[in-house]
């Protein structure tokens, strides 16, 4: 299995189908800010561009995306981490945190955070991410935002 950096097109496709079916107008960031609930900032579109990773499969099927960006000057975001449910438990979820997380420190952000949903919490929780707000519960289930530090290189 490969990771690989992908388009708008293919990551909107798995999120549309597999991660928020039934979801309208899926963007590709969002202006969320973290740790304050119902607070955005609409300056995050036009100060930072995200990322997007697939990993593909040895047949060159995707089987997991996520993606990333720059919320604040040192805080990243990880969003829309999603794995083909025939895949889970293979490594595929740390192999786009490990992505991300490198995307991150090329951009110089100190911190790596995430507003997850109940199922997908663990993890982020075993990839270092420790729980930093209550659970919330709005109209897509229950989410908590994680934090996690990263270390920059000399």
């Amino acid at each position: 299995m490969e990771v690989r950096k992908i388009d708008w097109d293919t990551i909107h496709f798995q999120w549309k189908f597999n991660l928020w079916p039934g979801r309208y107008d899926i963007k590709p960031m969002s202006s969320m800010i973290y740790n304050k609930p119902e607070t955005y900032d609409m300056e995050i579109y036009e100060k930072y561009e995200p990322t997007f990773w697939g990993v593909y499969s040895d047949k060159n099927e995707i089987v997991g995306v996520n993606s990333g960006f720059r919320t604040a000057d040192d805080m990243y975001r990880s969003r829309g981490i999603y794995v083909n449910p025939d895949y889970r438990k293979q490594g595929i979820a740390q192999m786009l945190f490990d992505a991300l997380e490198e995307q991150s420190i090329e951009e110089s952000c100190t911190h790596i955070w995430s507003y997850p949903r109940e199922g997908s919490h663990h993890a982020y929780l075993k990839f270092g991410f420790e729980e930093t707000s209550k659970w919330y519960d709005d109209s897509f289930g229950k989410n908590v935002y994680v934090l996690k530090q990263v270390e920059l290189g000399e």
